[in-house]
């Protein structure tokens, strides 16, 4: 062999250990951090049109389709506390189904674990101007 060769084959084994050496010093934290509870959007669709409801991001850009509530029925969604806002925001836009119409809510703080209330009101036009969202009461809600 040749002492380039020897070189080479002693660099790889000195990577290889090291590689080695670096994988027995990682370790699994004992405890993980837990996963923040679920905040609960609860929703009462009073208005005649279907409805989809959209979490809000930052800047107000449209993220997650939360879900779809029918018109006179009411619906529940658990939204995974990473999906808020940064600092447990949620807002939400509502879009009525068949008309140009959508509502965007005003921003509610939250905890992991709190209950959000969101009751649609619509015209006959599908305009949802008075609708509220809030968070229960003994939940929390806005800190």
């Amino acid at each position: 062999m040749t002492v380039a060769q020897l070189r080479v084959r002693g660099a790889l084994v000195a990577v290889a250990a090291c590689g080695l050496l670096a994988a027995g010093c990682f370790r699994k934290p004992k405890h993980p951090e837990p996963t923040p509870a679920p905040v609960v959007l609860e929703v009462h669709n009073r208005g005649f049109f279907d409805v989809e409801i959209y979490n809000l991001m930052p800047g107000g850009t449209t993220g997650l389709r939360l879900m779809g509530v029918t018109g006179f029925s009411t619906g529940q969604v658990a939204i995974r506390y990473m999906e808020l806002q940064p600092g447990g925001i949620l807002a939400v836009r509502v879009h009525a189904i068949g008309v140009p119409f959508s509502w965007t809510s005003p921003s509610l703080s939250l905890s992991p674990g709190d209950h959000a209330e969101l009751d649609i009101y619509s015209d006959a036009n599908g305009n949802m101007n008075r609708s509220t969202l809030y968070p229960l009461p003994g939940t929390g809600g806005a800190r």
